[in-house]
């Protein structure tokens, strides 16, 4: 399941028994007759809104229960308990638009994301291959959503704002596209530091006041 998907291998066995070829199975269970092309829009309608979604929230992991005994049908919300209602997750990022996902919801990402050699002039770390910039990766081992096989790959992760940048292609793609935007941009203001605070510094204290940032 990692690098490979499980039934690649038709000589291995799971539990005794030879699992089929997923894309086989996905043919039989999804299989369409007929499949129209959308003329408006692409896949990328999609991609947009999933890459929109992980700037606005992400459930915070589950507590760990100890139990004495296995117990079925735990909890209110579920067909066993009789009672049926919306979950009411916590969410752990903040759910403005606020680019949390391409620049990070913490103070340690946000400080792996940036680009500190040198002059700081707001460039984001990316690493280059054959030329282009690429998100950097995850030599630091933060928290990841990524299945890594040593055994296979001693490439890392790639590392963005946002836990589950790894998920697929396409979500992976749309964070490499915002870095190359943000660096492209921060270099057309390069006298710029990499510290901006327009809101709070430059536009409130022409409406409130100077002493605005001494409340």
């Amino acid at each position: 399941g990692i690098h490979l998907p499980i039934g690649w291998f038709a000589d291995k066995k799971y539990n005794g028994f030879a699992k089929p070829n997923a894309r086989k199975v996905s043919q039989q269970l999804l299989s369409a007759k007929k499949v129209s092309e959308d003329v408006k829009y692409s896949h990328m309608l999609m991609q947009f809104g999933q890459f929109l979604d992980h700037d606005i929230d992400f459930a915070m992991p589950s507590v760990k229960l100890i139990r004495s005994s296995a117990s079925c049908g735990s909890g209110l919300t579920s067909v066993a308990m009789g009672t049926l209602m919306p979950r009411e997750q916590v969410n752990q990022l903040t759910s403005f638009i606020d680019g949390s996902n391409v620049y990070g919801s913490t103070s340690s990402l946000a400080n792996q994301l940036r680009d500190k050699l040198g002059r700081d002039v707001g460039l984001m770390r990316s690493k280059i291959i054959n030329g282009k910039q690429y998100l950097p990766q995850n030599e630091a081992r933060l928290p990841n959503d990524c299945q890594q096989d040593p055994k296979r790959s001693d490439f890392d992760c790639f590392l963005a704002g946002d836990f589950r940048a790894n998920e697929q292609l396409g979500l992976l793609t749309m964070h490499t596209l915002w870095l190359r935007e943000h660096n492209r941009i921060a270099k057309q203001l390069s006298v710029w530091s990499g510290e901006q605070f327009i809101t709070f510094h430059h536009w409130l204290p022409h409406i409130l006041g100077p002493n605005v940032t001494n409340l």
